[in-house]
């Protein structure tokens, strides 16, 4: 079997990428047992003519979109399989799945880009990704970006303790959701259960302190993320 290489974001302390995403893909790679090579850039067009990441290239196959990936790849590796067999249970995944990457997704933007105080600590780090003479107004440049297109999404727009709560409120939901199961989804790791950790691991101390104690203080949800990742060697 061909190889895959996966363009990504860089990865930022001790994540696997900037963007979840991309880490999506990586958990998905290595839950599946397929052994991949990564391309980190920040240069999207460089590597995909429709500029986004991440970007999975195996053999004369070219893929993009995580949720998409992830499909091509469960129906290769030996691992879990991600997508239920019971169209029931797949739907259901699916809705979660979507959500996690629609909803859970803009929050952690709004927590790293948005929140000045946490901007402030992410700010080094990713100013290290980008080469020296760009250093200086490459990370600006992308914050007002990402800043454009959370107004444009909405959570820029709304009072930032409205937002908060909107995020506690997912998390609250999460943790009802996994009361007596480990699982989100039937009794077994599914994708759903990928895309919510890669949503939320995301959201480390080192730069977004209020968010991770908030996914810190749900009991169940904590320990679901760490099952993910133990599964995924990650």
């Amino acid at each position: 079997m061909t190889t895959p290489v996966l363009y990504q974001l860089p990865p930022v302390f001790s994540l696997f990428s900037l963007s979840p995403f991309c880490a999506k893909v990586q958990l998905g790679l290595r839950l599946k047992q397929i052994p991949y090579e990564v391309k980190n850039t920040l240069f999207a067009d460089k590597v995909n003519p429709r500029g986004k990441l991440p970007y999975l290239v195996w053999g004369d196959r070219k893929l993009e979109d995580s949720t998409a990936i992830l499909e091509a790849i469960d129906a290769e590796g030996s691992g879990p399989k991600l997508i239920p067999s019971d169209p029931k249970l797949a739907a259901e995944a699916d809705l979660l799945e979507d959500w996690a990457d629609e909803s859970l997704y803009w929050q952690g933007v709004y927590a790293k880009f948005a929140e000045e105080a946490q901007w402030k600590k992410l700010l080094p780090e990713f100013r290290a990704q980008f080469p020296a003479m760009l250093r200086p107004v490459g990370p600006l440049v992308a914050r007002r970006q990402t800043l454009a297109k959370l107004a444009a999404q909405g959570l820029t727009r709304r009072a930032p303790a409205l937002v908060r709560r909107e995020f506690s409120r997912h998390l609250d939901s999460l943790e009802v959701r996994l009361d007596g199961r480990q699982w989100l989804v039937g009794d077994a790791i599914s994708i759903a259960d990928v895309a919510v950790t890669a949503m939320l691991w995301q959201l480390l101390p080192q730069y977004a302190p209020w968010h991770a104690a908030e996914v810190a203080a749900r009991r169940r949800l904590t320990a679901l993320i760490a099952s993910v990742r133990t599964a995924a060697n990650a």
